[in-house]
């Protein structure tokens, strides 16, 4: 008996768990239901959202905030344009300046090795390390570009300065020395004239064997980018760049010869119009002649009429010929120009 009410009152206690647990779960299906219908009520609002986004038509409040919106960020997407240009042009600029800095440290190095030369330095004394004005040009167009405008002379300096601490202390004090001149280089060649440029270009041109890529290894080394070129195997940067302004120079004057050719063409073209007016000047001239001695009285009225037509013909020619004589002018001085040119040609060569 005890045994029976042991298990019926432990079945009644697990029933009242099973129905606590029953309307536990009841409770949170109803609440799992009411968050479904939730998400149900969002999702068709997001629906109705995105169609009137899609056909923008259908509502009058969008197109009124989107005509309202599109004008302040079309003025606010220009205003940053403008600001990105000026950026831009700025850098440009100092991409530019650097650039001519760079070509007249080219012609000051190679005045430098020409005095050198002359002077006979001896080569134990040179020095492997490179100069500290040739600073690879690339890595400073790459802190442009990285960098903004306000930490560009920052950097700058920053690098410099640690270059200089890595030279040793001779050369260091003697290219302070240079680049204090380098910067009244540029204006002296500015206001060079152009004959002393043509000679400029001379010395460069002799001195071409010596900027070639290649180069024996018996010979000796006459400076440091040649022995850095001998070490590295590779040419160096600053002898590319100078190449590459030879062909340019080279390329210049096969412009020259070009221009030269087709004055020389339009020249003969003109000779050859001024022969042909000349001969129909000699023809009318004989016609002329012809008519002033009449062979009888009955043919003066028509021989009149002839010579009358012939005078304007002559007037006619007369005018041709002060054209023709304008266009000679203009082959004389295209004559001028092809002589400089033979002699910027002679130059160079």
């Amino acid at each position: 008996m005890f045994r029976s009410l042991d298990i019926t009152s432990s079945l009644r206690s697990d029933i009242l768990d099973l129905k606590k647990e029953v309307s536990a779960l009841k409770n949170e299906n109803h609440l799992f239901k009411v968050k479904i219908r939730k998400l149900q009520n969002e999702i068709n609002k997001k629906d109705k959202q995105i169609e009137t986004l899609i056909n923008p038509e259908q509502s009058f409040f969008i197109k009124r905030i989107v005509s309202e919106k599109g004008a302040t960020m079309i003025i606010t997407l220009k205003d940053r344009i403008k600001k990105l240009e000026k950026a831009i042009n700025e850098k440009d600029g100092i991409i530019k300046r650097l650039q001519n800095d760079l070509q007249t440290k080219k012609l000051y190095t190679l005045k430098s090795a020409d005095k050198k030369k002359t002077v006979g330095v001896n080569p134990s004394k040179h020095h492997t390390s490179i100069p500290f004005f040739e600073i690879d040009f690339e890595d400073e167009l790459r802190i442009f570009k990285s960098a903004s405008l306000d930490d560009i002379p920052n950097e700058l300096t920053k690098k410099t300065d640690s270059r200089r601490r890595s030279t040793s202390a001779d050369p260091v004090k003697h290219h302070k020395k240079t680049l204090s001149i380098n910067h009244d280089v540029k204006a002296q060649y500015e206001g060079l004239p152009r004959s002393r440029l043509l000679s400029i270009i001379e010395n460069l041109k002799n001195n071409q064997h010596r900027l070639s890529p290649v180069r024996r290894r018996s010979e000796s080394p006459d400076s440091d980018i040649e022995r850095c070129e001998l070490q590295c195997e590779t040419p160096h940067p600053e002898v590319q760049q100078l190449q590459n302004y030879f062909m340019d120079i080279l390329d210049e004057v096969d412009h020259l010869k070009v221009t030269i050719s087709t004055l020389k063409n339009e020249q003969e073209k003109t000779t050859d119009i001024l022969k042909e007016k000349n001969l129909s000047i000699e023809h009318l001239d004989k016609e002329i002649e012809i008519l002033r001695k009449p062979s009888s009285r009955s043919k003066i009225g028509l021989t009149n009429k002839r010579c009358s037509r012939t005078q304007h013909l002559c007037l006619r020619e007369i005018r041709q010929q002060s054209m023709c004589s304008q266009t000679s002018k203009n082959c004389d001085q295209s004559l001028e120009e092809e002589q400089n040119g033979s002699n910027i040609d002679k130059l160079i060569l």
